[in-house]
């Protein structure tokens, strides 16, 4: 079953690593319950970039969808401990280009990933990863019924 992101994901790098905290929530599963987890992933990160900038770009962000699928058939908050892989590759050629990304947390991994780009003058390409381990953290159950259509 899928979770979709709930609350705006924290990113960031530091010198030689990077972060990443998400909120998800997953659909109803067949008893009636859903989960609210927070996964806090972190990792030493390394990149590679060859950017020509003229002007003012679109700063980098991470090529996620929002949404992971655990790879379960009910809904499964453990299944985000385990290893954190983000991989995300780049290219603008006069402020127009794209970026592909996936992550994994865990056994779950995100659902699409390519995220249109916009700058202003730049020419380039740029390459990144990430290994680490995720954990999922404060995981709230709730009743889902009859919020949300029962499954048949």
């Amino acid at each position: 079953m899928g979770c979709r992101q709930l609350l705006p994901s924290r990113h960031g790098r530091r010198r030689w690593g990077q972060y990443l905290v998400v909120t998800l929530r997953s659909p109803c599963s067949s008893d009636g319950k859903r989960y609210t987890i927070t996964v806090h992933a972190v990792g030493p990160s390394a990149g590679l970039a060859l950017n020509r900038k003229q002007c003012f770009t679109s700063p980098h962000k991470l090529s996620m969808s929002g949404q992971f699928d655990d790879r379960s058939a009910e809904p499964n908050p453990q299944a985000f401990n385990g290893p954190y892989l983000n991989v995300s590759f780049g290219g603008q050629i006069f402020g127009f280009g794209g970026e592909w990304g996936d992550t994994v947390l865990g056994h779950a991994i995100s659902v699409g990933g390519f995220a249109p780009s916009l700058g202003f003058g730049n020419v380039g390409a740029e390459a990144a990863g990430t290994i680490g381990t995720s954990t999922g953290t404060d995981v709230k159950t709730e009743e889902c019924f009859p919020s949300c259509e029962k499954p048949k």
